[in-house]
């Protein structure tokens, strides 16, 4: 074996979004972990997930990592910014970093304020309920800052049933900045050019704050382990880690 990925969800999501990219990994003779969040997934009747803070969340994946050997940290959204923050800590020998689409240390007000001139009552009713799933709630809301324009409309629907709950505790300590600056553990940023939810400047932020590399990948989507999607980024992926 090569080495371990573990292979880190974002907001809303769950192990399931891995699935395709996981079987790429092993068939290239990499071992593979997917986490489930707590309060996500098959773990979502163990905690409510409203109020888990970033710091299960790293725990969990700590937790994991700590069990195996030469281990490769992927990813993407708020996974990613679980993936610096792990990093950072220093409590474990990492092979590597990759980050696609991350959450960027710096915060992302700028992107909430995005969702909010997009669609107010979204962010509005997220306020109101304490519930970051209303910015996504609806397949037209998910297609537009998750998933793209390019889907059929049976494939969001089957896409959109998999969204789940989020965190508001997570979701407010990702508004504000964070110093996290992970050096001698080699890192990828992977931006998607079709991302409505971290910008091209935030991923370059992420990659300058970590020295980096930046790979960008035209067309695809925020949620982008899907499919021929999916397919480019674990090459892109492969590429680098035949480098180091």
């Amino acid at each position: 074996m090569r080495g371990t990925v573990i292979l880190v969800h974002g907001a809303w999501g769950n192990r399931k979004v891995w699935t395709s990219l996981a079987k790429i990994f092993r068939e290239a003779n990499y071992r593979v972990r997917i986490v489930e969040l707590p309060g996500h997934g098959q773990n979502a009747y163990q905690h409510n997930v409203r109020w888990l803070t970033l710091n299960v969340y790293v725990d969990a994946v700590e937790d994991i990592a700590r069990k195996q050997s030469r281990v490769i940290l992927i990813g993407h959204s708020m996974g990613g910014l679980i993936v610096q923050m792990v990093l950072n800590r220093k409590r474990h020998h990492y092979l590597a970093g990759i980050l696609l689409n991350p959450v960027p240390p710096s915060g992302i007000l700028k992107t909430a304020i995005r969702f909010f001139i997009d669609h107010p009552w979204s962010v509005i009713k997220a306020l109101i309920k304490l519930s970051p799933y209303e910015l996504v709630a609806n397949e037209n809301l998910a297609r537009r800052r998750l998933f793209g324009h390019a889907l059929d409309q049976s494939e969001l629907r089957r896409r959109h049933r998999e969204v789940g709950p989020e965190s508001v505790i997570a979701l407010i300590q990702m508004l504000f900045p964070r110093y996290i600056r992970i050096r001698d553990i080699p890192v990828l940023v992977i931006r998607t050019t079709a991302d409505r939810v971290i910008s091209s400047r935030q991923a370059r932020e992420t990659a300058w704050m970590h020295t980096a590399d930046l790979r960008i990948v035209p067309g695809a989507p925020h949620m982008s382990m899907y499919g021929e999607e999916g397919q480019r980024i674990v090459q892109e992926i492969l590429q680098w880690l035949e480098q180091l």
